[in-house]
């Protein structure tokens, strides 16, 4: 179901690597509008950028960091210099960890993402007390709210969770 809502394609990425992106199909459409107006656009025929810059002539692409910063200061955030590419990955890898990744998924997102799995793991390491928080406030809030019922089973909440005797007891 998934591979019907996405499709995959590749882009340069640092150090050579290619960087897997994901597309929907809206996005996909978008794209290709783009693609049968570059010439009415002013686009440079010799521009084989999916982004290309359409002043002077240019052979060169839209700068993302560019488009970023300009659309940041524009909605009036008040830390638009918190919105880059980097930040974005640093932030989805940093919440990864608290969704208990197996090592092969771990290694997967990092490899998507672009990253070499050993940098991942040493850059983006959260504290472990932030961890324990997230997780024992999540564990906490079920057990407030009546839900940890729907958590029976699931790795990051059974790690905090023995079952004796029927009874459901916090391991602490």
């Amino acid at each position: 179901m998934l591979c019907a809502t996405f499709s995959q394609i590749e882009i340069r990425g640092k150090k050579g690597r290619t960087v897997p992106v994901l597309l929907t199909s809206e996005i996909e459409s978008n794209i290709d509008l783009l693609l049968q107006h570059r010439e009415m656009a002013g686009i440079h025929p010799e521009n084989l950028y999916l982004l290309p810059r359409s002043n002077f002539n240019s052979k060169e692409p839209i700068r993302s960091t560019d488009v970023l910063r300009k659309y940041g200061k524009e909605a009036n955030l008040c830390k638009a210099e918190n919105i880059t590419s980097t930040k974005l990955r640093k932030h989805i890898a940093t919440i990864s960890q608290v969704l208990n990744l197996s090592r092969h998924d771990l290694e997967t997102m990092a490899e998507f993402m672009g990253h070499d799995i050993d940098i991942h793991r040493s850059i983006y390491r959260l504290p472990q007390e932030t961890i324990q928080v997230v997780k024992m406030g999540r564990l906490l809030s079920a057990f407030d709210n009546g839900t940890i019922v729907q958590y029976r089973g699931l790795d990051e909440i059974t790690n905090y969770l023995r079952f004796k005797g029927g009874l459901l007891t916090l391991v602490l």
